[in-house]
């Protein structure tokens, strides 16, 4: 300090005025502006961390700490990218993908029936193809192939669309043949290949077959 400094205090001191104290330099505070010390949790806090359900599993990821340091930034990372991608892949397989087959409803044929079938006994040429929820029947007639749509009444039991009989009965019959029986008339049916349908004697396939193939059966 100056010589002219200490005379001025000397002259504040003659009227009783007193010096400001000198603030020690031990008393700064040399932690102003650093991280505050992390305090532990409560226990409560911990045990619901130590437990992490569901969507709490990332958020206990990021937020848990190791030896008092704070998780590395690519697990934090990883902990918040796979979550959105596992839920976005999910919603797309639920939307897009996934439909399944859906049960029919109504009533379900017997599964001892489902195949393609041809009648092998004297009658008209006939194929029927059998399953679950599908009957369909093909006939010959006039030299065309025609297709008609059955309804599944029961388990044992379909009746043509077109109503031009009542319904059939199916039962199995010996070696391992089915039986079709209503309307007057009883047929027999031995399974088949279903480039069969609408296969002509003469080696032709006839008009509008569903299943062609070059060079016949």
């Amino acid at each position: 300090m100056s010589q002219g400094g200490v005379d001025d205090w000397d002259k504040r001191a003659s009227l009783g005025v007193s010096a400001p104290a000198r603030r020690s330099t031990s008393s700064l505070d040399f932690n102003y502006g650093r991280r505050k010390p992390i305090r532990p949790a409560s226990d409560a806090h911990h045990a619901a961390l130590d437990f992490p359900v569901g969507l709490r599993a990332p958020l206990w990821i990021i937020l848990r700490t190791e030896g008092g340091r704070a998780l590395s930034k690519q697990r934090k990372l990883c902990a918040i990218v796979f979550p959105i991608l596992f839920a976005s892949c999910s919603l797309i397989y639920v939307a897009f993908i996934d439909k399944g087959k859906q049960r029919p409803s109504g009533p379900l044929l017997s599964r001892q029936f489902e195949g393609i079938w041809a009648r092998v006994d004297e009658g008209p040429r006939r194929w029927w193809i059998l399953g679950s929820s599908v009957a369909v029947e093909y006939d010959a007639e006039d030299g065309k192939c025609s297709r008609h749509t059955a309804v599944i009444l029961d388990a044992d039991h379909v009746k043509l669309e077109n109503g031009g009989s009542g319904a059939l009965h199916l039962q199995r019959g010996d070696f391992g043949t089915v039986i079709l029986d209503g309307a007057g008339d009883r047929a027999t049916y031995a399974m088949e290949g279903r480039n069969t349908i609408c296969f002509g004697n003469d080696g032709k396939y006839l008009d509008s077959a569903p299943y062609p193939r070059k060079g016949g059966v």
